[in-house]
């Protein structure tokens, strides 16, 4: 299954989960896809972990605020 595939799936069980995602080529076409199909972003391989942390800690706020809002 391919990281779009993925991602799709994930959208039909949570709309609203934040997904990050990853790749070798972040400008490429699964990148802007992934983007709309509402992944929070995507990084380019490889990840530097503490970007990943702290990107992942701002995808929680972001869902936190969200639900604050609702």
């Amino acid at each position: 299954m391919s990281g779009i595939e993925l991602l799709k799936r994930i959208r039909e069980f949570d709309p609203v989960l934040p997904v990050i995602c990853c790749g070798v080529r972040p400008r490429s076409e699964g990148a802007v896809e992934a983007v709309k199909l509402g992944a929070f972003d995507y990084v380019k391989k490889p990840v530097d972990l503490e970007e990943l942390k702290l990107l992942a800690d701002r995808a929680r706020e972001n869902r936190l605020l969200k639900q604050e809002l609702s």
